[in-house]
Parts: C-alpha cells; structure tokens; sequence
C-alpha cells in the first residue's frame, strides 16, 4: 500500500510539474520507491514500463537522454552520410588505384602483317595481335553532404594511361632472320564533373517485396546523377622485318565528349565489419572522333601495298560500367544498419568492367571498312576511404 500511494504522489507532482529537460533532451523522471528488506531508497523506472497518469491515461513517450533527435530513415531515405543525427556537413574522401587491361572487339590494326602478306614473313608474320598493354591507373573520389537540403553533391576523376611494347628478335643459319618490334597507349581521362546523389534504404524503396534474407532488408541504395567528360587518345606502331621484307603499321583515334552519366550503387551489409556492393553507371556521351590508320608491305618482286584510311566525325557514345566487390571497416556492416555514416576509414577492394561503344580504333587493308567496333577495359581496383 505504501509503494502504491508513494507512486501515486510522485506521477501527480510529475505530471503537475510538466516534464524536466537534460542536455536539450525532453525525458520524465518519475520514480518508485523499493520496499525490499533495505527499504527506502528511490529507484528509475524502467524504460520498458508505460507509465500513466491519475486519470489512468499513458503519459507520452518522450526520448532517451542523449538520444537521436530524428529517426535514422525517413519515408525510406537514409538522411545523408549520418544517418539523419543533426552533426553537420560530411565529407569523404577515398583515392584507389586500378589495374586495367584494354582489349577490342576488332584487332586487325594489331597484326604483324596484313592479310595476304603473311607468307612473306614466315618469322612472326603469322603472329597474331602483339599488345602488351596494361598498367595502373589512379582513381580519386570526393563526396560533400548537404545537410539542409538532404543531397550529396560528388565529383570524382580517373586517369589512365596504358601502355605496352613488345621486342622480339631472331637469327639463326635455318630458321631466318626476322625483328618485330610493336608499341601501343592508351590514354583515358573521365571527370564527372558535378553530379548529385541521394541515398535510399531498401525496404522504403520496395516496401511491399518480401524478402528472404535480412542482409538485403538492411541494404542501401545509392543513386546518382550527374555530367561527364572523357578524353580519349589512342595509338599504334608496328614494324615487322624479315628476309629482306617489311611491313609497318599505324593507328591512331582522338575523341573528345561530354554528356550525362547515372550511377546506382546497392551496398550489403554483411557480419560487423564487412560489406558487399555492386556499382553499375551508365553514359551518353556526344563528341568528336578522329581516327587514321595506315599500313604497308614491302616485298621482293612484288609491287608495295599501301593502304590508308582517316576518319573525322561527331560521334554519340554509350558507356557501361560495372564494379563490384567489397568493404572492410570498423563497425561497418552495423553503421549501414543503423542507418549511420561510414567509419572514419575503409578499404575497398573488386573488379571492374567498362564498355566504350564505337571507341576501337580503324584498321586499314583489313575487313573492317570503317566500322565501328568497341574498346573494353577490364581489371581490379583498391581504394582507400576517408570520412571526415
């Protein structure tokens, strides 16, 4: 009876009183008094139990001292890089460096001899494409957060410039003399310049899916738009010579556009630590292509082939791009889902494949004509992430 009337008094004098504020935070302080074997001393109540008033109705439900001012999501949007928490604009940094690989769909403009010449090189003139192009490429990322209007605000840039060369040489009494000497670069500059980007949760984009696994309920959408620019220069020398033959090739293509790109980025939580992302982007560029090749052969008692093409025209490009692969931070499978930033530091590592529509270069004395053909670039990337 004791305990009963003590409560009764305190939830009348709390609701009288109106509610207490601490560190800007509304909270009720009622309390109970434990009538165990020590007796008397006041205790909290517990956060679990619904407290109500004389009249019988609830009080209403007020947050925790210290507590979020906002729910992390909103009608399915993650508020910004912070996961709605009121501390300010955000910025990420990250720089990465990839390991890429160019191939095309057309590669005649690579061949040691042109086709009907092979014969009169039997040292490599039955050597298929020579290319030897690969290296590292580096990639930097810069993300702002806005938080009044809810929108990031991104510009990145990459700067590739492959390059290969190949020497081989042979001498001997039986098996001929022959030198083949080939050296190619490729060179690729893409800026998105200014592009926005807004983050979604999963299950407040598809509210109705049902889904099976609880990693992709706690997943996050990424979705951007925005401008490119791209400058791309291409070029290829080749020289073949044997038994008193020689043939030498040359290709070259400059291209130089601007356009729109949307990306869309899907990261998976997975365990404490670890995430799963997949990126797909997509482009429309519009610019102007210039693209010449040459190539001759000269052979003993024949008359000498020369043939050339040169090609100048505006061009539209479609460009597609896949990543995919992983996230390490600390805590970071649980900050995506509680709807909170990244860490302070990551470390990303996955593949990637880009398609250049109608970016290969021409190949003169061959079947292409002036066809366009494609430019794929294929290879792996680490990046290292900062938030600050």
């Amino acid at each position: 009876m004791r305990k009963t009337c003590i409560f009764a008094a305190v939830a009348l004098v709390v609701a009288a009183a109106g509610p207490g504020t601490a560190q800007g935070q509304t909270v009720y302080q009622p309390q109970i008094v434990n009538d165990g074997p020590v007796g008397g001393d006041f205790l909290v109540t517990p956060a679990d139990v619904r407290l109500v008033g004389l009249d019988g109705s609830p009080f209403p439900p007020r947050p925790m001292v210290g507590g979020p001012t906002a729910s992390p999501t909103t009608d399915g949007v993650v508020r910004g890089l912070n996961g709605g928490i009121p501390v300010g604009n955000k910025v990420t940094a990250s720089i990465g460096f990839t390991y890429l690989v160019p191939l095309w769909s057309f590669r005649a403009f690579e061949l040691a001899a042109p086709e009907g010449y092979k014969q009169y090189f039997p040292v490599f003139g039955r050597t298929g494409p020579v290319d030897a192009n690969f290296g590292y490429a580096p990639r930097i990322n810069l993300d702002y957060y806005i938080q009044d209007v809810d929108l990031g605000v991104a510009a990145s840039g990459t700067f590739v410039n492959l390059s290969g060369r190949i020497d081989r040489q042979q001498a001997g009494t039986t098996g001929g003399n022959a030198q083949l000497t080939a050296s190619s670069t490729v060179t690729l500059v893409s800026a998105n310049l200014l592009e926005f980007h807004r983050l979604f949760a999963f299950e407040g984009l598809f509210p109705n899916k049902e889904l099976r696994h609880q990693n992709v309920a706690d997943s996050v959408l990424d979705l951007r738009i925005g401008t490119r620019y791209v400058a791309l220069d291409q070029n290829y020398n080749g020289t073949l010579l044997g038994g008193g033959n020689v043939t030498t090739r040359f290709s070259t293509e400059s291209y130089r556009g601007i356009g729109i790109t949307l990306g869309q980025i899907w990261t998976i939580p997975l365990g404490d630590d670890w995430a799963t992302f997949m990126s797909l982007r997509e482009s429309v560029l519009i610019g102007d292509s210039r693209r010449n090749s040459s190539v001759t052969a000269t052979v003993t008692g024949l008359p000498t082939l020369t043939a050339t093409q040169l090609e100048t025209r505006t061009q539209l490009v479609p460009v597609g791009e896949l990543e995919s692969g992983v996230d390490w931070g600390r805590d970071l499978g649980t900050r995506l889902r509680d709807g909170r930033g990244p860490p302070q530091f990551s470390i990303r590592v996955s593949g990637v494949a880009q398609y250049w529509g109608g970016l290969g270069p021409l190949s003169a004395a061959s079947t292409q004509g002036f066809r366009t053909t494609d430019l794929f670039v294929i290879g792996a990337y680490v990046n290292a992430g900062f938030h600050y």
